[in-house]
């Protein structure tokens, strides 16, 4: 998790003990160079004797630190030892600086220790609140920062308005270069999950640039983060080429390279990120040992972040590489992670039907084998016991069955209907031809239509850009605005719309690997990973429920 608060890093308030400007000073530099082990064992004979006199600000300041360190360096036991020793010497007239890092502590701790979004979001707003109130620039930088991160590990970009706050705060005269670069870091963030990866990269650059300049080493691996992230979405769109999967693999490297000054959340996100690359490329292998080492370091630092996502994948990877006892292990320990934290967040509903239908194949396999054990005992009670675990199991498997048939049939009809509504809408809703970006989107569809542009393999937005006469911006924001989306997910949906045609036209059994290069697809992994995401099935599933829908039943 990339949490950062300036509160006791910078500018030391006045205060009548010029030791602990000296401390203050100090923390400062053991925090910018991410040397916490070091601070604690500076901190902890200050801590103890401002324990033993009268000086509260020394005994605050030193707890809160101290706190600090022992966040970064995941050791609850001891945030939670300190944070409770100077909590009943907070008040109302406390310095806003050390109120600030206290919600600041906090927050991280509910995220990194509770998984519990919402209380971190409330704390983190808390910070911003009273940094705002005392007109501490720097600091409402850095809630904003801390906010827009939550929102940017689970992948949202609601978060843009806060990071253009930030960034305009950073834009006044004096503000601290750490706090400029948390802004630039916000604007890259949220850019990136927008879509603007060319602006995304900008500003991430900018951060990074920064962060260089001042040594601030303890968010170097966030960057080089960040910026693979950014590369790797560009080299998945492909405009920018093998070039982009090339710097994506670099900032990884860099990143892990740096990884020893990071938190644990951000280690955890960066093995997750890259072991997503590596399956994208092909690489398996490379992606599961990179899902472990991902998975390690949450067990070991014991930080819940990514813990659920990383056993999802190891399982997923597993059951495909036919490694069915190792895929059910995973996902009953993704099951229990995913219990024990639904009480917290309703958004997991949805993933624990996901569960339920992605290993019904594995509580299956081992229903039967439980079954047969029982059958083999020949004590007329065990028999009695196995029957009704027969009738159990069987009624069990069948509803689960039936779950996943009703939504395999879901999914289809639903991109059906939004297919059909997708064409039918192409031939009456022409726009007229009064402004330049119609004519150039009206000049795209044809091609695509009459002249199946979407088939080539080179295909990107500078490539049709040439062969149309205009150029990538105007062509770009014509697609953006008139289809509503990239123009890579243009092209994939037009890729898509002829693979379910042909899949469900009884009289042509194309091969999927044949198909799939027709249709401009460099891979035949690249093209289910798009066919699945576009319809929800894979190629396979779908013409089974095409053919079903065909004789109006269902093979039960």
């Amino acid at each position: 998790m990339f949490a950062l608060c300036l509160a006791v890093t910078a500018r030391a308030q006045k205060d009548s003990s010029a030791d602990l400007d000296d401390f203050k000073a100090a923390w400062g530099d053991f925090n910018r160079e991410g040397r916490y082990a070091e601070f604690v064992e500076y901190a902890r004979p200050w801590f103890c004797r401002a324990s033993d006199g009268a000086d509260t600000s020394a005994f605050v300041y030193s707890g809160i630190t101290l706190s600090m360190a022992f966040l970064s360096l995941d050791e609850p036991d001891s945030v939670r030892k300190y944070l409770d020793a100077v909590s009943p010497c907070l008040h109302s007239e406390t310095e806003p600086r050390i109120l600030l890092t206290y919600n600041f502590i906090r927050g991280t701790y509910s995220l990194k220790r509770e998984y519990n979004y919402p209380k971190a979001l409330d704390f983190y707003q808390k910070c911003y609140e009273i940094a705002a109130q005392s007109e501490d620039t720097d600091n409402s930088i850095a809630a904003l920062l801390n906010i827009v991160h939550i929102y940017y590990v689970r992948s949202d970009s609601r978060a843009l308005g806060q990071a253009r706050l930030a960034y305009r705060l950073s834009c006044q005269k004096g503000t601290d270069e750490l706090a400029v670069c948390m802004a630039n870091t916000a604007m890259g963030e949220m850019l990136y999950l927008s879509g603007s990866l060319d602006s995304a990269l900008c500003y991430s650059r900018n951060a990074l640039e920064i962060a260089e300049k001042t040594d601030y080493v303890s968010i170097y691996s966030d960057l080089h983060l960040l910026l693979a992230d950014i590369y790797a979405s560009m080299w998945r769109d492909g405009g920018k080429g093998d070039s982009s999967l090339v710097l994506a693999e670099r900032h990884y490297g860099l990143a892990i390279d740096n990884s020893a000054y990071a938190e644990t959340g951000t280690r955890s996100m960066l093995y997750l990120h890259y072991g997503l690359l590596a399956e994208n490329t092909g690489d398996t292998s490379k992606a599961v040992e990179l899902y472990r080492k991902g998975l390690d370091v949450s067990l070991n630092r014991g930080n819940l972040e990514f813990r659920r996502e990383l056993y999802r994948r190891i399982a997923d990877l597993s059951y495909q590489e036919g490694n069915h006892e190792d895929a059910l292990d995973f996902y009953k320990s993704y099951a229990f992670l995913l219990d024990s934290v639904a009480s917290q967040s309703k958004e997991f509903q949805f993933d624990s039907l996901l569960l339920a239908n992605q290993n019904m194949e594995h509580r299956e396999e081992l229903n039967l084998k439980e079954i047969a054990l029982l059958r083999a005992n020949r004590s007329s009670l065990v028999i009695a016991s196995a029957l009704a675990i027969v009738l159990l199991v069987a009624v069990s498997v069948w509803i689960l069955y039936r779950r996943q048939k009703n939504m395999y049939r879901v999914l289809f009809e639903r991109y059906r209907n939004y297919s059909a509504r997708v064409e039918a809408a192409s031939e009456t809703s022409r726009p007229s031809s009064s402004q330049a970006d119609k004519e150039i989107f009206l000049k795209l569809e044809e091609k695509m239509k009459n002249g199946k542009l979407y088939r080539m393999k080179d295909i990107s937005v500078d490539k049709a850009s040439e062969i149309l006469g205009t150029n990538r911006t105007y062509l770009s924001k014509s697609v953006n605005k008139w289809a509503g989306m990239s123009f890579p997910a243009y092209v994939n949906s037009y890729r898509i719309r002829e693979a379910t045609s042909v899949i469900s036209d009884p009289e042509r059994d194309v091969p999927m690997k044949v198909l799939a290069d027709e249709l401009g697809f460099n891979s035949l992994s690249v093209f289910y990973k798009v066919f699945q995401k576009e319809t929800g099935l894979t190629p396979s599933r779908y013409r089974k429920e095409n053919d079903l829908s065909s004789v109006g039943g269902e093979d039960l």
